[in-house]
């Protein structure tokens, strides 16, 4: 089983077996920073206001490296935050054959779950639109494929 997938059971098991943090989602706020750890990679978080943040990502998988920026819209406060949002990305990519890079763009929909006051795991999917473009022989393809994102934040900060 591939890194991503048993990351991903082994969050989903933290959420069925811990139960919610007993202080509410009291790790964000406006002002407040975060960073995380998702499959395959790294972000860093800020909230702009209570509801809302902006956040910065890298990921990086065997030939490919994605970086780029997705705001958040969270629904609702608690233990449980739902939230929507979307994400622009550079992607590039080298393998054996061919190279090259291109853009992305995601609609998301997710769910952040705290497990303690300043720590949480999150999970979020939805279609995202690839185009991108091979260096050597100039071929360009683009679509659309379902992303899925599995991960865990720690906030810092009040």
């Amino acid at each position: 089983m591939p890194v991503g997938k048993r990351a991903g059971f082994a969050l989903l098991a933290l959420v069925a077996f811990v139960p919610p943090s007993a202080g509410g989602a009291v790790g964000i706020g406006r002002g407040q920073f975060g960073v995380g750890l998702n499959t395959p990679g790294i972000g860093a978080r800020y909230f702009i206001v209570n509801d809302l943040s902006l956040e910065a990502r890298g990921q990086l998988e065997k030939g490919v490296t994605v970086v780029g920026m997705r705001a958040c819209k969270y629904i609702t406060a608690g233990a449980v935050l739902p939230y929507a949002g979307i994400e622009g990305d550079y992607v590039s990519f080298k393998g054996d054959l061919s190279s090259g890079s291109g853009f992305g763009g995601e609609v998301l929909l997710g769910l952040e779950y705290f497990v303690a006051r300043r720590f949480s795991v999150q999970f979020d999917f939805g279609p995202a639109y690839l185009a991108l473009k091979e260096n050597k022989y100039s071929l360009s393809a683009s679509g659309i494929e379902f992303i899925v994102n599995f991960g865990v934040n720690y906030y810092f900060g009040r």
